[in-house]
């Protein structure tokens, strides 16, 4: 069902194709990936995967059912091309993590076999790297000015800051001044 305008391509039909052309790709990936050996959580994707895999089919079976390009248009506003945008970068997402779990486990046999290849060329080229120690800063708690023990009576009655007596209290919220609205100078 293909339009001559550029909406074609944001018709349900179009967006599922290359949903399920991308699906297919990220699933031999994993396959390929994971008989290989390259996947450190090969059984969490494969299960992810299953799971997109499962959707994909139920988006499937609304788009098909949308035989007219009337009917695809009216799935289209209810929102079913936005749900196979979403599902599409999810299944990306499942592919970049296959990649990069494929690369890294790729990179650390490959300088595994590096090191290896150094070694038995040239036992003596072993190289030990020492690790820098950060020093850490110290917390020093300053010691009170005066270091005789108070009483367990005067542990209650200790306060913290300055000591204001209560009948200065009221005085002091009385002085405070308004604030005044500053006059408009009109000249």
């Amino acid at each position: 069902m293909s339009g001559s305008s550029g909406y074609d391509k944001l018709l349900p039909e179009t967006r599922l194709s290359l949903l399920e052309k991308s699906l297919k790709q990220t699933d031999s990936l994993l396959h390929s990936a994971s008989e290989e050996g390259l996947l450190i959580d090969a059984p969490r994707l494969q299960l992810k995967l299953s799971e997109l895999t499962i959707h994909v089919d139920r988006l499937a079976v609304r788009t098909h059912r949308a035989a007219t390009l009337y009917q695809q248009c009216g799935e289209m506003a209810k929102g079913l091309t936005c749900k196979i945008l979403s599902t599409h970068n999810q299944v990306r997402l499942v592919l970049a993590e296959i990649a990069s779990q494929r690369l890294a486990t790729t990179e650390r046999r490959s300088n595994g076999q590096a090191v290896r290849n150094v070694l038995s060329a040239n036992p003596a080229a072993i190289v030990v790297r020492h690790s820098r120690e950060v020093p850490t800063p110290s917390v020093s708690i300053p010691a009170p000015s005066s270091t005789r023990q108070a009483s367990g009576a005067d542990v209650n009655n200790q306060r913290m800051g300055p000591v204001v007596p209560r009948n200065v209290i009221p005085t002091l919220m009385s002085t405070r001044r308004q604030r005044q609205p500053l006059a408009m100078n009109t000249s």
